[in-house]
């Protein structure tokens, strides 16, 4: 209904009455002017104040951040699926608890949006002023709805505690729908309904609303309150030596010595790449950390009664990518391995282990091959300066291990570059950290008589449960799993007993036995973390393709020079076994199979030596056998991988391998295959290494090339085993397993191969067909060996194939007798290999001449 306003009418009586003005009136109606004037500005000025107090009150703008009105405008509910949004506004102490809710409303206004946002420009109390009661407001997100529930109007003061409205882009410029702030003391208006742009596009899909919502509204708010790293970063990406590390900690430093020096330079910024998810940290781009909150006890205590059993405990904090032990000669150069090495060696003592872990970190790297790391410039400029051939590789070196160890300032030995390549590893290590946990360790080490662990046994008593009791705070809880009594804890305590304690992160304890101090100690750790489990990679990833062979080489010597031997164990212990001793103790097996397939050691067994190989006959294989290839069996672990997958019809896969109670450092495999266009398979030992045994293969590809198989044996003594290539076949193997020039025994093993029937397989001989035999000479016995049958098809003749046994003067196999082909009849060939020794070895001897004149 319209409205006509009139002019205001005089009253009456005051139209009717004069007063005369007094001398003092004028003053009085100018200064009333006035001060009515300052009332006007100052209820305007209390009028405004509470509108924008981030930027007005200086507390607020350095502590908040953000006004309860402009953390709610810096939110585009529109663009946000529900369980984002959700996770945006969820914050500490109930000062914002926005419930997201998709069932009341189903509508938006884009229209709306526009008018609100004319609104704030213009100051209008009732569209900006927001109430401290309960209210619900309403809005769409991409055709769902949602609810949000307010309940205070300040801004926490933990939530942004960096932030500010000056590192907002788009603060304050981002509008809100009308509808969705009722003005005060109003309740929350009916939401309009949808309207489509003028556009007239439909509603964007959720992951591309998101990803504009993120860059074009919150994100600096979120993203820019991360201005501080993990811990755990400190030691990621820097170099670390095998050798000489020990991650218990060493006993003097009290830290891991293996850690080295930084080597990959990490970048940071503020966005969803370079933040935790929980928005609480920065982390290095193309890395990640995250926090991790746990405290606990080694379940069992580990006896350690070999320098194996040791290495193994160790392992269990520092290994390759992926489980893997670190390979040959790992932690022998550090502090604690060599004590525990005269301990065991003595045979006198008897140790027991315990570990407590309290992980407060996560942190690990990008695992791509396309991802490209920064450097740090020490890195780049020792990388630069190393050769891309190392001088202690070559037979003649005047700077063998031996002079290096006696005196590496020599002549012999500084005018080569070896020392520029120890000089190297020692800095930076032999492989870097590619994953860590950060926090606390301590390590718990017993020590007793092996005489009184013996005679308590013999009583019955479970010596390491005691132990664990023993140990009082440190196996907290212990005492409700174990069953014991008391005659046998007290008789434990009675013995002669060694405790020492380990602890690499935190404030020590003063006293590991008290409960409270292990409860300081674990509550230490946030603040002070160090690694307590690593990850690794070998360094040369990082190195340039020229130089990585040469670097693998240096490793060995260092491995060498620096670490401790077999050889040098047995020094300690005054005897000297023999590789016959060594090879006796051994469990051969043999696997047949599909690619990709394993054979795994038998149980406290690990692998010593051994390789796998992939063959097909069926089928005419391009390439000369490119993608066909032989691979050693790493040492150190419970079983031998396969090679690949299976790439055309007829691949099957063999492995031979040789298990043992714990790894033989002085071991080394070496394999060779020819490339396309060579002619022979070369396989070199490393500096300071003679051949052992081993044997090299060459073979054809189609179906009538079974029967050309050639094999042949290496030299043990050697320095190098060849194995050329014949006319019927493609390509050449070698496998050999070569020792230390010192290891006795050597120069009475005797390597033979030979193939047996060769030809037309024949299916009315089952297990009959044709015969391979290995001999060893009369005064010899077999310490290893193994006979094969290769077949058109692989797959049908699986199960010829067997291991020599051990102590026997032949190893002998019999043909399958298997016929598949329709037209055309199947091709095969036996062969096999022995390792023979004498049976009564010269005890005296030592293989350290042998290769001389090779």
């Amino acid at each position: 209904m319209d409205r006509t306003l009139s002019p205001p009418v005089e009253h009456a009586s005051r139209a009717g009455s004069y007063l005369p003005k007094l001398p003092f009136a004028g003053l009085f109606k100018a200064g009333f002017k006035v001060a009515c004037l300052l009332v006007g500005v100052t209820l305007c000025v209390v009028q405004i104040l509470p509108l924008d107090a981030a930027g007005s009150k200086p507390y607020e703008q350095k502590h908040a951040g953000l006004s309860y009105r402009s953390f709610w405008r810096s939110i585009r509910p529109h663009h946000v699926p529900t369980a984002i949004a959700g996770s945006l506004a969820q914050m500490k102490d109930d000062e914002f608890d926005f419930d997201w809710d998709d069932e009341e409303y189903d509508g938006g206004n884009a229209a709306d949006d526009e008018q609100s946002t004319d609104a704030e420009s213009d100051g209008d109390p009732d569209a900006l002023t927001m109430t401290k009661q309960d209210s619900t407001n309403a809005f769409n997100v991409n055709e769902k709805s949602y609810v949000s529930t307010t309940q205070n109007a300040r801004q926490s003061e933990q939530d942004f505690p960096t932030s500010s409205t000056s590192g907002f882009s788009n603060f304050g410029n981002v509008g809100t729908p009308a509808w969705a702030r009722p003005g005060r003391g109003e309740a929350a208006p009916e939401p309009p309904a949808p309207v489509n742009s003028s556009s007239g596009q439909g509603p964007e899909p959720a992951f591309g609303a998101l990803r504009r919502s993120i860059d074009a509204s919150a994100p600096e708010s979120m993203y820019t309150r991360a201005v501080e790293t993990a811990p755990a970063t400190n030691f990621l990406g820097v170099g670390y030596d095998s050798i000489k590390g020990n991650p218990i900690g060493d006993p003097d430093m009290m830290v891991d010595p293996g850690l080295r020096s930084p080597i990959i330079v990490f970048s940071f910024q503020q966005d969803p790449d370079g933040v935790t998810n929980d928005l609480n940290y920065l982390q290095p781009l193309g890395a990640f950390t995250r926090p991790f909150s746990a405290c606990r006890q080694s379940e069992n205590v580990n006896e350690l009664d070999t320098l194996s059993d040791y290495q193994k405990v160790l392992s269990v904090d520092a290994a390759l990518h992926g489980g893997d032990s670190l390979g040959i000669n790992s932690f022998s150069g550090s502090t604690g391995y060599k004590e525990f090495a005269q301990d065991v060696s003595s045979k006198a003592n008897k140790s027991f282990m315990l570990k407590t872990y309290c992980i407060r970190y996560e942190a690990g790297l990008a695992q791509t091959d396309s991802f490209k790391w920064n450097y740090t410039l020490a890195f780049d400029d020792a990388v630069a300066h190393l050769p891309v051939t190392f001088d202690g590789n070559e037979r003649d070196t005047p700077c063998s291990v031996q002079q290096w160890r006696a005196d590496h300032m020599a002549d012999g030995c500084q005018q080569t570059n070896i020392p520029i390549w120890m000089a190297f590893i020692e800095q930076f290590g032999t492989h870097y950290t590619a994953r860590l946990y950060a926090g606390g360790k301590m390590t718990y080490q017993v020590t007793m008589k092996s005489s009184d662990v013996k005679a308590l046994k013999k009583k019955g008593v479970d010596v390491k449960a005691e132990v664990k009791l023993m140990l009082g705070a440190f196996s907290a809880g212990a005492s409700s799993q174990v069953k014991t009594n008391q005659d046998s804890a007290s008789q434990l305590r009675s013995l002669n007993v060694e405790k020492e304690a380990l602890v690499i992160g935190g404030k020590p304890p003063a006293d590991v036995s008290d409960p409270k101090a292990i409860a300081a100690w674990a509550n230490s750790v946030d603040a002070l973390p160090m690694p307590v489990k690593l990850e690794l990679l070998p360094l040369q990833n990082l190195l340039p393709e020229d130089k990585r062979e040469a670097f693998t080489h240096a490793v060995t010597y260092y491995s060498k020079a620096f670490g401790m031997s077999a050889m040098d164990v047995q020094s300690l212990e005054g005897t000297a076994r023999s590789i016959q001793d060594v090879l006796k103790d051994v469990t051969q097996i043999a696997w047949a199979g599909a690619p990709p397939g394993y054979a795994r050691c038998p149980r406290e067994q690990v692998v010593l030596f051994g390789f796998a190989m992939r063959f097909n006959f069926k089928v005419t294989i391009g390439n000369n056998l490119a993608n066909y290839h032989i691979a050693p069996c790493t040492a150190g672990r419970e079983k031998c991988d396969g090679i690949g997958a299976e790439e055309a019809a007829g691949d099957d896969e063999r492995i031979y391998m040789a298990c043992g109670p714990e790894v033989v450092n002085e071991f080394y495999q070496v394999v060779a295959e020819t490339e396309a266009g060579e002619n022979v398979a070369v396989a070199t030992c490393p500096e300071d290494t003679v051949i052992a045994f081993g044997f090299g293969i060459s073979i054809g590809t189609g179906f009538y090339s079974s029967e050309n198989t050639q094999v042949e044996p290496c030299t043990a003594g050697q320095t190098r085993c060849t194995k050329a290539r014949t006319s019927n076949t493609v390509k050449s193997y070698v496998w050999m397993v070569c020792a230390e020039k010192s290891f006795p025994g050597i120069a009475q093993l005797n390597n033979i191969a030979e193939v047996g029937t060769r030809g037309k397989a024949n299916s009315r001989m089952k297990n009959t067909d044709g015969i391979v035999n290995v001999s060893c000479g009369a005064d010899e016995r077999t310490l290893l060996g193994l006979a094969l049958e290769v077949h058109t098809h692989m797959p049908s003749v699986r199960k010829a194939f067997k291991v020599c046994t051990h102590d026997s003067n032949s190893c002998a196999l019999n043909g399958a007798g298997e016929q598949l082909t329709v037209l055309y009849v199947d091709r095969h060939a036996l062969f096999g290999w022995a390792l023979c020794g004498r049976r009564h070895e010269e005890k005296s001897h030592v293989a350290s001449d042998i290769s001389k004149g090779a």
